[in-house]
């Protein structure tokens, strides 16, 4: 089975990562009921029963038959499996690795369209490997779709590895980029592209998976924000499995990361996409700026 990848074509709201980096404010948490929470979470626990049962046929069933699986796997393997079949394979395989093992907690449910949710679960797999014992620790994302009978099953799922803990001038970096985030986070909720685009080097570039040609420089990068801002009445997101490397004499720092991002136009419309991207920083005298971020989109 071959990766599959798409990006929808459209403006850009493929980016809105960037304008947040890896906090979410908590005015940005939307809820379901309680019926519909408590439904998710049997799924969940459905899905976690067969999976320590060993039953792959029965974890793949918790799935739509089209249904997408994204895992972390090692380079050179699979990482994406479409439909059941090709799910339940990979969780044969799985349990042949050693894992026997897992449990998961419901940490949010958003609606974002009819009979649609979206669910971020943190999970914890164990077991023993060839190598010893497994113990990993994750985050995981799912798009739950209700069926003409009321079932939930999940059409896509999402699985992101927690980074390993940070070194010492990772941790100090870690915490600059959480101060910058934060004031970022609040000049997009006002949508100020001025005091978003700050941050950016002057000769920054920005490359959008919506867009034929990157972006140069921050007077363009700001338009381009101002313009999104302007497109889009409510921006929201929640990161996921972000990672900081820092470089050059604590000068160079490189941020990855994935989000699902939820937004909603003039009209009212919600829609929700999936993103990963790559920002790189550098220390000018006293200040990190961006000079480089690159955003994709996958679903």
């Amino acid at each position: 089975m071959k990766q599959h990848r798409s990006a929808k074509p459209g403006f850009a709201p493929v980016v809105l990562i960037a304008a947040i980096g890896f906090t979410t404010s908590a005015s940005a948490q939307v809820v379901v009921d309680q019926t519909t929470r408590q439904q998710i979470e049997n799924l969940t626990a459905a899905l976690v029963g067969d999976l320590n049962s060993q039953d792959a046929a029965g974890v793949a069933n918790t799935f739509t038959p089209d249904g997408v699986m994204v895992v972390p796997a090692p380079a050179g393997q699979e990482m994406t499996y479409v439909g059941t079949q090709a799910i339940q394979q990979h969780l044969q395989d799985s349990f042949k690795s050693g894992i026997t093992n897992g449990r998961a907690t419901v940490e949010q449910v958003w609606p974002f369209e009819t009979d649609k949710v979206i669910v971020f679960l943190a999970y914890h797999l164990s077991g023993q490997g060839q190598s010893g014992p497994i113990n990993i620790d994750g985050h995981w994302t799912t798009v739950d779709v209700r069926g003409v009978d009321g079932s939930w099953k999940i059409r896509l799922l999402t699985a992101l590895h927690d980074p390993p803990p940070p070194t010492a001038a990772q941790a100090a970096a870690v915490q600059e980029m959480s101060a910058i985030n934060q004031r970022r986070n609040v000049a997009f909720e006002k949508g100020d592209a001025d005091a978003y685009a700050a941050d950016f080097a002057d000769n920054a570039v920005y490359t959008s998976s919506l867009e034929p040609y990157r972006i140069e420089g921050k007077a363009a990068i700001k338009d381009f924000f101002a313009t999104l801002f302007e497109t889009f009445a409510t921006r929201h997101i929640a990161p996921r499995g972000g990672s900081t490397r820092v470089y050059a004499n604590d000068t160079v720092v490189a941020n990855d990361g994935s989000a699902v991002i939820n937004y909603t136009d003039k009209n009212g419309n919600h829609s929700a996409i999936f993103t990963r991207s790559t920002t790189i920083w550098v220390k000018m005298g006293n200040e990190w700026k961006m000079v480089d971020q690159h955003i994709s989109q996958f679903k």
